[in-house]
Protein backbone atom coordinates (compact mmCIF):
# COMPACT_ATOMS: atom_id res chain seq x y z
CA UNK A 1 0.00 0.00 0.00
CA UNK A 2 1.45 3.85 -0.75
CA UNK A 3 -0.13 6.79 0.37
CA UNK A 4 1.81 10.13 0.95
CA UNK A 5 5.10 8.92 -0.49
CA UNK A 6 4.94 6.10 2.22
CA UNK A 7 5.03 2.34 1.12
CA UNK A 8 3.02 -0.06 3.95
CA UNK A 9 3.79 -3.71 3.50
CA UNK A 10 1.45 -6.30 5.44
CA UNK A 11 0.11 -9.93 4.83
CA UNK A 12 -3.12 -11.64 6.13
CA UNK A 13 -2.74 -13.09 9.68
CA UNK A 14 -2.94 -16.45 8.35
CA UNK A 15 -0.18 -15.94 5.58
CA UNK A 16 2.21 -14.40 8.15
CA UNK A 17 4.36 -17.80 9.28
CA UNK A 18 5.05 -17.75 5.55
CA UNK A 19 7.36 -14.72 6.00
CA UNK A 20 5.76 -13.29 3.31
CA UNK A 21 5.71 -9.23 4.70
CA UNK A 22 9.64 -9.88 5.36
CA UNK A 23 9.96 -11.04 1.31
CA UNK A 24 7.73 -7.89 0.04
CA UNK A 25 10.10 -5.79 2.88
CA UNK A 26 13.18 -6.62 1.37
CA UNK A 27 11.77 -6.19 -2.59
CA UNK A 28 10.97 -2.84 -1.31
CA UNK A 29 13.61 -1.94 0.12
CA UNK A 30 15.99 -3.41 -3.32
CA UNK A 31 13.68 -1.42 -5.86
CA UNK A 32 14.45 1.36 -3.19
CA UNK A 33 18.22 0.93 -3.59
CA UNK A 34 18.22 0.88 -7.74
CA UNK A 35 16.90 3.79 -7.78
CA UNK A 36 18.58 6.03 -5.17
CA UNK A 37 16.18 6.30 -2.60
CA UNK A 38 17.02 6.37 0.83
CA UNK A 39 14.38 3.79 2.28
CA UNK A 40 13.45 5.11 6.45
CA UNK A 41 11.44 2.38 7.97
CA UNK A 42 8.72 3.15 10.52
CA UNK A 43 7.96 0.25 12.82
CA UNK A 44 5.08 0.57 14.92
CA UNK A 45 4.85 -2.61 16.46
CA UNK A 46 7.07 -5.60 17.12
CA UNK A 47 6.38 -7.72 14.28
CA UNK A 48 7.75 -4.72 12.08
CA UNK A 49 10.34 -4.43 14.48
CA UNK A 50 11.78 -8.07 13.49
CA UNK A 51 11.20 -7.56 10.11
CA UNK A 52 13.44 -4.14 9.99
CA UNK A 53 16.54 -6.39 11.99
CA UNK A 54 16.22 -9.45 9.91
CA UNK A 55 16.84 -6.74 7.29
CA UNK A 56 19.84 -5.70 8.50
CA UNK A 57 18.88 -2.20 9.91
CA UNK A 58 20.46 -1.07 13.35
Amino acid sequence: LVYNDSIDVDSLEKEREKELTLICSANVLLACLDRQISPNWDGHNRAALKIVTDLGYI
